[in-house]
């Protein structure tokens, strides 16, 4: 997969990028979500959010539009649209809490910085953020 060079520098996006994996993979879950609105703020996954759950759910059209009590206009998701689109994705694919999630994400923010901070001694810190990435992507434990 062709990453952009923002991936391997900025962990907002790095997460972001994550995140539409898991959804592509069909191992999205709202424990995930609410594990990166906990570490970075759920400001990091609103642009890809929308069309990513609504996506994985199957809903296209007004179906995407009227969620519960919740809407989503224009792209904006407001926090009841949020919560019902929650409550429609596994709570968890992987068997991690919410809290497991979180305590992932932190660790893998943390590795994330200091691989940054030694790229410079590191032959290759692309591949170090990759593998990253595809530990967090494939529901394996962060050990740090």
């Amino acid at each position: 997969m062709h990453r952009s060079d923002t991936f391997y520098s900025d962990f907002d996006v790095f997460i972001k990028d994550v995140t539409q994996e898991l959804g592509k993979k069909g191992n999205l879950s709202a424990n995930w979500i609410k594990g990166v609105s906990v570490v970075v703020g759920i400001g990091t996954l609103l642009p890809i959010l929308v069309p990513l759950i609504t996506g994985l759910l199957g809903l296209t059209g007004m179906a995407a539009i009227g969620l519960g009590a919740g809407r989503i206009a224009g792209g904006i998701l407001s926090s009841s649209a949020l919560i019902s689109l929650l409550k429609k994705l596994p709570k968890s694919n992987k068997g991690f809490s919410e809290v497991q999630e979180s305590e992932r994400i932190k660790k893998a923010e943390i590795i994330f910085n200091e691989i940054l901070a030694d790229k410079n001694e590191l032959t290759d810190y692309r591949s170090e953020i990759d593998k990253l990435a595809d530990d967090l992507i494939n529901g394996r434990e962060i050990i740090y």
